[in-house]
């Protein structure tokens, strides 16, 4: 029997005593321990890495949840279990969420092309996670409940595209090693293509908005 109960889980979370780091080991632990009794479990879990999320220690990067693989990894997972619930459902329960996911979104693209710029393996898991995220938060299962301002959208776009060139000039000056920087450019590329459909849309929107 596991020994995580929900009021450990709880105050291991919430409460003082742990690093970013040792926070996500239990928070993953808790999800996917299905001995752990949690009553709404996918509910408490979702709030917190919101709450996470929403106040990243950014200064202190080392214990920033922003840049760390296991926060984007339980994130996705949630979000997956809330899309798989909203497409088998008549009524599904979608929780709103407030968190600014594109600002985070930013955060992460800036940091790993700030110098120094991470390692080639670390970009490309980094954005592939986060793609999935962003693919699913862009998803009709969320068009009611994540609705992200326009001006957040465009902050974002500059951003994929300053990177985006920017991992362009690293794939054309990395000589024979050009394989090592593929799978960035093109998460970043299918990231692109996601922020860039949203902008547009935006921009539609507003667009009609004034006609009426």
């Amino acid at each position: 029997m596991s020994k995580l109960t929900s009021e450990k889980i709880a105050k291991a979370l919430k409460g003082a005593g742990l690093d970013s780091k040792q926070r996500i080991e239990k928070a993953y632990e808790a999800w996917t321990d299905d001995a752990v009794y949690f009553p709404n479990k996918s509910s408490f879990l979702f709030d917190w890495i919101c709450s996470a999320f929403a106040k990243p220690n950014m200064k202190k990067l080392n214990d920033c949840c922003l840049i760390q693989l296991p926060y984007w990894n339980l994130l996705h997972e949630l979000l997956q279990h809330y899309h798989e619930k909203g497409n088998s459902s008549l009524k599904p329960s979608i929780p709103t969420i407030h968190v600014n996911f594109v600002s985070s979104i930013s955060i992460l693209l800036q940091q790993l092309y700030n110098d120094p710029i991470k390692n080639a393996l670390e970009r490309t898991e980094l954005l592939s996670i986060a793609h999935k995220c962003l693919a699913i938060l862009f998803s009709s299962t969320f068009t009611l409940s994540y609705r992200p301002a326009f001006e957040h959208i465009s902050t974002a776009v500059d951003q994929i595209l300053t990177v985006l060139a920017t991992q362009i000039d690293l794939y054309f000056s990395n000589g024979n090693n050009k394989e090592q920087e593929v799978g960035a450019l093109q998460q970043l590329a299918l990231m692109a293509r996601i922020l860039l459909n949203k902008y547009d849309s935006q921009l539609v929107l507003a667009a009609n908005q004034k006609k009426v």
